[in-house]
């Protein structure tokens, strides 16, 4: 739903070098000035946060093109907990 969506972006935020609140679904993930640190960092963040796990695989940042990838992955883990 939209507040996972909401969640999802704040965390982004959070973690990524912007301060600005110009991040949307379609913002590129190499366009939030995330490195692999804070990548790190946002994934513990979302694990904590909804209760998930991420698979090696989904801990490669370059899995991700968009922040749209993210919220797939977050909510694709959430559900499959359920």
């Amino acid at each position: 739903g939209l507040a996972v969506k909401d969640r999802i972006m704040q965390i982004i935020r959070e973690c990524c070098a912007l301060t600005e609140d110009g991040i949307t679904a379609e913002t590129e993930i190499k366009a939030v000035s995330l490195d692999s640190l804070s990548f790190i960092q946002l994934i513990v963040s979302l694990e904590t946060e909804f209760g998930i796990e991420f698979d090696d695989e989904r801990l490669d940042i370059y899995a991700y093109e968009a922040v749209n990838d993210v919220i797939s992955a977050v909510e694709e883990l959430a559900n499959a907990g359920k």
